[in-house]
């Protein structure tokens, strides 16, 4: 298709959206390991009980605490995984439309 971007912007395009994607979820995401991280002594009854913990206890900040880890690899890998899985996806196409004929 000639209006499709060239494979170089596609991977700058992915890994810009993964990392804007890290950036919008990574709060609840926190939340979510910190739960999940609990051992058999519950420290957070549910995920409202722990936002407000960890804001009294640690402000703000442990929220995106490892943000910048966590954005330097989101960029690779979603500049590859994304645009992989569209060609991919295209080259599998093709190939069934071919063998529908």
């Amino acid at each position: 298709m000639s209006s499709e971007l060239p494979l170089y912007q596609r991977s700058i395009a992915a890994g810009i959206s993964g990392m804007v994607g890290w950036l919008s979820i990574y709060p609840v995401e926190v939340v979510k390991t910190r739960l999940m991280a609990q051992s058999n002594l519950l420290v957070y009854r549910n995920a409202r009980d722990c936002v407000v913990k960890l804001l009294q206890e640690e402000g703000p900040k442990a929220f995106f605490r490892g943000i910048g880890v966590t954005l330097t690899s989101s960029l690779p890998i979603s500049s590859v995984v994304l645009p992989f899985y569209e060609l991919t996806h295209d080259f599998l196409a093709k190939v069934l439309a071919r063998e529908s004929r």
